[in-house]
């Protein structure tokens, strides 16, 4: 870090820091792959200045790193939307690879919680609109972002939310722009499928805005802090936090947040819902029934086959109480044996018969 420091000087020696056609004023920030700089074209001072990100000179001497960020390039030159934040010039071939963006004279999503806490429903609907308007776009172009988080989102004052950092961004027809077995991405932000190692997915991108807005409406993180890995334990098992989000917003955030991929909302449809056009509701997701839409019965389906094969109806009384069944019939008597006459007197038992053939006869003697 000590070094990096003595290469990039003091903020004077920055000022007199000349890379390609720019000259650099002042550093705006850092990140993992290199330090953003405000500067201005030499050959016209007073030009509209740039965010230049210059690339640090151990990971310039990366090949890895470096074919990253080429491609960091070539996709910011496929979008082309007034919600993303757009390409101005670039050189990758150089000992000393540099990008240049417009530069936004405005604050992070992140800064703006962090300093006057959450927004209200309407700017909530109008940074989510230019954030599903972003996602269509990148995905349009065949991207997806995969890093969408609240210090990615720049409020410009005049243009709106605009999207940052397309240096992770994957291409649609499977082409990876990182290492593989990498996971990629913001702890709390990031969907159950990139956590899992399926990659990333426009649905993913619908996870990471539902996650941004929630934040946005709240002040805190959907999935709670600490660590990276105990919060992506809490993004597979345990359900995000949506207490303090608007009512009207609740069903919306709810199924972007949802765990299966495919029940999670198109941004198209994200636009609608919070533009609030006729016709468009916010969609149910499993579990949770929006407040503005009722539920209608459901009419059984019936069949003509399975007519004779319903059971019957029971009749129900007054108290809708089923009618009690009907009384067993009373058990018909056995029948009485046949009545065996006396024995005689003077006869033992062996050698008798019971046949009443061999009984002896007895006659009234004259």
């Amino acid at each position: 870090m000590r070094e990096e420091r003595r290469e990039r000087g003091t903020a004077d020696d920055a000022a007199q820091r000349r890379v390609g056609p720019y000259v650099l004023e002042r550093l705006l920030g850092e990140g993992g792959m290199g330090e953003v700089h405000l500067a201005r074209r030499a050959d016209s001072p007073g030009g509209p200045p740039v965010a230049l990100k210059v690339l640090r000179a151990r990971l310039a001497r990366d090949p890895g790193f470096l074919a990253r960020f080429r491609r960091e390039v070539a996709a910011a030159r496929k979008v082309d939307s007034p919600f993303v934040v757009p390409l101005v010039d670039a050189d990758t071939e150089t000992a000393e690879p540099w990008l240049a963006t417009a530069f936004v004279p405005g604050p992070t999503l992140a800064d703006v919680i962090r300093s006057s806490g959450p927004l209200t429903e309407d700017r909530l609907r109008e940074i989510g609109r230019a954030l599903a308007g972003a996602l269509e776009d990148i995905h349009a172009a065949g991207l997806v972002h995969r890093d969408l988080k609240p210090s990615n989102v720049l409020l410009h004052p005049d243009k709106g939310a605009q999207v940052i950092d397309l240096g992770i961004a994957r291409a649609l027809d499977g082409t990876r722009l990182t290492a593989t077995g990498l996971v990629v991405g913001s702890a709390g932000y990031m969907a159950p499928e990139q956590l899992t190692g399926e990659g990333g997915s426009p649905a993913s991108d619908v996870f990471a805005l539902g996650a941004v807005l929630a934040y946005a409406a709240t002040g805190r993180h959907p999935f709670g802090g600490g660590p990276a890995h105990r919060v992506g334990h809490r993004t597979l098992t345990e359900e995000a936090d949506l207490d303090g989000v608007p009512d009207a917003l609740l069903p919306l955030l709810a199924s972007c947040l949802v765990k299966d991929p495919a029940q999670r909302p198109a941004p198209r449809r994200i636009r609608d819902v919070l533009a609030g056009s006729p016709g468009s509701r916010s969609p149910d997701p499993p579990g949770l029934r929006s407040p503005l839409r009722p539920r209608r019965p459901r009419r059984p389906r019936r069949c003509r086959w399975a007519r004779d094969r319903r059971p019957p109806r029971r009749s129900r009384t007054r108290t809708g109480l089923p009618a009690p069944l009907p009384r067993p019939l009373p058990r018909r008597p056995r029948p009485r044996p046949y009545p065996r006459p006396p024995r005689p007197a003077g006869s033992s038992a062996a050698g008798s018969c019971s046949s009443p053939q061999c009984w002896p006869s007895f006659s009234r003697a004259p």
